[in-house]
Order: structure tokens, then C-alpha cells, then sequence
């Protein structure tokens, strides 16, 4: 779980880079690559996320908890899609028709930084879990 948050964080910041050195080729071999990884990252950290928390639900009540998980990932993915859009559109400082790419760029990144840095923050508080006392 800790290699694939951090796996995510790390491309992030590697696709900023890459789309400043060229933000017209979007479909670049090292994009592309640096976005499969991503996923592959991003395998890596939800299921166990998944695993982790499930694991601590008592048997009688799993159904309840896999239901109040699986509600409280959508909400969260619905606000995070919702707070990094109203993010990207403050930071392109212009309308959609009239902004450049330039601008796309600068949106894209100060978006992708701030899901970078939180993938970061999350790495932090995944390496102060304590393990499980068996």
C-alpha cells in the first residue's frame, strides 16, 4: 500500500514535469508510461486500503460495513473530483474558450501538485500505522 501511494505521488509530479517540457504532444510514449504506472500505483494502494479497513469490521456486521465503505469511497471520490475541477477552473484565470494552452498547463499542474502532495500526505500517515499485534 505504502509503494503504491507513494508510486502515485512520485508521477504526478513527473507528469508536471513532462507537460512543461512539452505540453502539444500529449500522447507522448514517456505520458503514456508515466500514466500507466500511475495505475499500476493506484492498484496497488486501493485494495489493500480496501483490505485494511474491512479487516477490523466484525464478521456479524460485514455486509453493513462493506456498504458504509464502498458509500463513504463514492462521496469521496464525488467531492475530490468536485474540489480538484473548481481548483483547475480558479487556476486557468480565463474562460474555457478563451484560455491557451499555456494556461491548461498551469491549471493541470497546480492540480495534479495539489493530488500529488495530498498522495504524499497520505504516505505519511500510512507509514505511522502501527501493524497489527498478532
Amino acid at each position: 500500500m505504502k509503494t503504491g501511494v507513494l508510486t502515485m505521488g512520485t508521477c504526478l509530479f513527473l507528469l508536471i514535469w513532462s507537460l512543461h517540457a512539452d505540453g502539444v504532444h500529449l500522447l507522448q510514449i514517456q505520458n503514456i508510461l508515466i500514466l500507466l504506472v500511475y495505475g499500476f500505483g493506484l492498484g496497488m494502494a486501493t485494495t489493500p486500503l480496501a483490505n485494511t479497513i474491512l479487516k477490523r469490521v466484525p464478521t456479524a456486521s460485514a455486509g453493513t460495513g462493506s456498504g458504509l465503505f464502498t458509500t463513504f469511497m463514492y462521496i469521496a471520490n464525488a467531492l475530490g473530483v468536485a474540489l480538484i475541477s473548481i481548483l483547475f477552473s480558479f487556476s486557468l484565470h480565463a474562460s474555457f474558450a478563451e484560455a491557451g494552452l499555456s494556461d491548461y498547463v498551469r491549471a493541470f499542474s497546480v492540480s495534479a501538485a495539489v493530488c500529488g502532495t495530498l498522495a504524499f500526505a497520505a504516505f505519511g500517515c500510512i507509514c505511522m500505522l502501527k501493524g497489527e499485534r498478532k
